[in-house]
């Protein structure tokens, strides 16, 4: 039998509540997690007095790491173990985009501005590898709208039906059932 691709790592793009949530939520099954945000536009008060400037790693990571750190604050808990944190690396779009190139499942949780989603699936397509899945857990903008100007190879799935996922296996059954099709679903299992 051939061996099928599974899903091992997932890009989460976008840190805020939602984005640092359903990353902690794949890192509580198992997988590892690129949780990327865009890097400051400008220096808060701490970092101007510290001399640091826009370039400095520490501020271009800023709001990825305090929106991951919120989460962590956050009740209930959204790790089921504090140590799974270890399965979530951070980082941001300008310098670490192409990472997704490595992710199975690229996952766009970015402000809902079509503007900034397309930019986003532009960066996506241009970084990912062809077999990955990616979703949106987009609201209110059609996924059609999103994807013009866009390659007709990328595809790009609602992703707001496996919340309430516990495990792999209903990840697994999320991802058959709803996010992707027939042709993609029969090549496809979760990192067992």
């Amino acid at each position: 039998m051939k061996n099928k691709p599974s899903i091992k790592k997932v890009a989460v793009i976008g840190s805020g509540i939602m984005g640092s949530r359903i990353a902690c939520h794949m890192a509580n099954i198992g997988l590892d997690v690129l949780l990327l945000d865009i890097a400051p536009f400008k220096l808060n008060d701490a970092e101007e007095k510290a001399g640091l400037t826009l370039e400095h790693p520490k501020v271009k990571n800023r709001i990825v790491k305090d929106a991951l750190k919120a989460t962590l604050k956050s009740k209930p808990a959204s790790l089921y173990k504090k140590d799974f944190i270890s399965r979530i690396k951070t980082g941001n779009l300008s310098d670490d985009i192409e990472k997704i190139s490595d992710a199975d499942w690229i996952i766009e949780v970015v402000v809902e501005r079509l503007d900034i989603k397309k930019q986003v699936l532009e960066k996506v397509e241009q970084f990912r590898k062809p077999e990955s899945i990616i979703s949106s857990n987009t609201s209110g903008i059609p996924i059609h709208m999103m994807l013009e100007d866009r390659s007709p190879t990328l595809v790009v799935y609602p992703d707001n039906v496996w919340y309430s996922c516990k495990t792999e296996e209903e990840v697994d059954q999320v991802i058959n059932e709803h996010l992707i099709n027939d042709r993609i679903a029969e090549n496809l299992q979760i990192k067992k």
